[in-house]
């Protein structure tokens, strides 16, 4: 896997694009865009709880 230097990207120039990948690095993590990933590590981490 390759290493992509972020630090040159303006994240305003990203804004809209709408067109990243799953696989494409952006420098941050919307839940938003992966609402599917979310549910299932909410559902993992409900895991650990037990009810009473």
């Amino acid at each position: 896997m390759s290493v992509i230097d972020l630090s040159s990207v303006d994240p305003r120039t990203l804004i809209g694009k709408r067109c990243v990948g799953l696989l494409d690095s952006t420098g941050s993590y919307d839940v938003d865009r992966y609402a599917w990933a979310y549910e299932f590590w909410k559902r993992q981490q409900q895991t650990h709880w037990m009810g009473e």
